[in-house]
């Protein structure tokens, strides 16, 4: 843990989840040899080229005793060092029921990251929140549009591929919204009379 990029590492998670977990935590976190294979591939530049950080009830995640990977699911890791929800997936393996972050190599494959340098573009760094997709529809319809219409000159672009953009825009703005409705309202259907079965 003692390189550069793994402290930068320690200081985005704890940053990410400041509230819920102390820099000790996130430590024994990273130093867990589950948590650690996954991140030792991310930076050396083999399979894994995004990891995800979790923080997550335990009864929602696949935890790990004493630091080892469970043998069911390599993909994800916990530290169980230290009793936190702090877990490790390639984003395939937890769902994101809370707000987690997550680390993107941007290097090509078998290109390794220079862990001596903390921080660089090679590594990219971001923050998820579970409503990912409410969030999208919010800053498009809130932000992005109404900035695009009051924008005057286009450059190069025509009045007619303005239009076109803009409509083009306003129409997948309202199919998100849409679908996220549809998605919130829940149906629910009532078993039948047993008179009908």
């Amino acid at each position: 843990m003692s390189s550069p990029r793994m402290q930068w590492v320690s200081q985005r998670i704890v940053e990410t989840f400041e509230s819920t977990v102390t820099q000790v935590e996130v430590n024994e976190f990273l130093a867990s040899p589950g948590t650690r294979k996954l991140f030792d591939e991310l930076l050396s530049g083999k399979d894994a080229c995004k990891v995800f950080v979790h923080f997550q009830n335990g009864a929602t995640v696949a935890t790990v005793e004493n630091g080892a990977a469970p043998a069911t699911n390599a993909d994800a890791a916990a530290a169980s060092n230290n009793n936190s929800k702090l877990c490790v997936s390639l984003g395939n393996s937890i769902p994101v029921r809370a707000k987690c972050c997550f680390f993107l190599r941007t290097t090509a494959d078998g290109k390794p990251v220079d862990v001596q340098k903390a921080s660089d573009n090679a590594i990219c760094f971001g923050e998820l929140a579970p409503n990912i997709l409410r969030d999208l529809e919010t800053t498009i319809s809130s932000l992005f549009s109404p900035l695009l219409k009051a924008k005057d000159e286009w450059g190069k672009a025509d009045a007619d591929l303005k239009n076109e953009f803009m409509t083009e825009s306003e129409k997948f703005a309202n199919d998100l919204k849409e679908a996220l409705n549809s998605m919130d309202s829940g149906l629910e259907l009532r078993r039948p009379d047993r008179s009908i079965l």
